[in-house]
């Protein structure tokens, strides 16, 4: 049975369904970029939108050249079969591919202090770095555009981090810290707190033993808090599968469209084809 619809109708469907797509996939893009979470909120809500407008763009000119013309083949048994097994393989690409989607943004105060012990004036944070991963965190949050981090004698930096790790990832993955110093740092007590939580190392020059310049910290991060709407762990979920579905729903639409536009010869052809047939018989 062939659907019929109105030329207003189908403008306003396709509209509709790219403004869902473009949301869902700018969705799936940024969720995936660990940057994007260190952002600041107003950063945030600036970024989504604009991708979103751009893909919204490229997407409805997409449309409107492959989707349109092909709708009433979209309605068809064949148009439904490829989807049906395009689909789902797309859905199963984008859920399991990605490597920081699924993860909580868990954010992390913290706060490092440097006495040294002798007349160091200063003391150099190299980097920041997540444990297993060496994501390496933004030091903006403390102060400085770029690393190292300076850290004076007598005094402290705080800021915060973010922490992007799923529930199941947390049973082989702890989540921590590791402070990653100058090969050779300045002797002295060096504090760092996680969420209030403190932890205090005595750096001094060893002789008889080689003297590690990273530090792993891993008490604290049960005390942090999830991002905006990650606190809804569950509707946090379902809206991510949501984008999946949306986004795998339009790029089959948009796969099947041009598969038609290729496979299919232009209506001229086909006119010219069945002119010569004529005069044949």
């Amino acid at each position: 049975m062939k659907l019929s619809f109105s030329s207003s109708s189908k403008k306003l469907l396709l509209v509709l369904l790219t403004i869902a797509a473009s949301i869902s996939l700018s969705s799936l893009i940024l969720l995936n970029l660990p940057s994007y979470y260190e952002q600041t909120l107003q950063s945030k809500w600036i970024i989504f939108p604009l991708l979103s407008i751009l893909l919204f763009g490229c997407l409805f000119l997409s449309a409107q050249i492959l989707i349109l013309p092909n709708l009433q083949k979209l309605c068809s048994k064949q148009g439904v079969l490829f989807i049906a097994i395009i689909m789902p393989l797309l859905v199963f690409l984008f859920a399991f591919s990605d490597v920081y989607y699924w993860s909580v943004p868990v954010s992390h105060r913290v706060e490092i202090c440097f006495d040294a012990s002798d007349d160091a004036p200063q003391i150099n944070i190299q980097r920041l770095v997540t444990p297993l991963s060496n994501r390496v965190h933004s030091p903006r949050t403390f102060g400085a555009s770029r690393y190292p981090i300076t850290v004076p004698s007598g005094s402290c930096v705080s800021g915060e981090i973010i922490t992007l790790y799923t529930h199941k990832a947390q049973w082989w993955e702890v989540p921590g810290l590791t402070v990653i110093l100058p090969t050779a740092p300045p002797n002295g007590r060096f504090y760092l707190s996680i969420n209030e939580i403190p932890a205090v190392v005595q750096l001094q020059e060893q002789t008889d033993t080689e003297q590690t310049n990273e530090i792993t910290y891993r008490d604290g991060f049960e005390f942090g808090e999830p991002l905006l709407i990650a606190n809804h762990v569950t509707l946090f979920r379902a809206l991510k599968w949501l984008g999946i579905f949306i986004s795998a729903l339009y790029l089959s639409l948009l796969l099947f469209a041009l598969t038609e536009k290729i496979i299919s010869p232009p209506q001229g052809e086909i006119q010219d084809t069945i002119g010569k047939t004529n005069g044949i018989s």
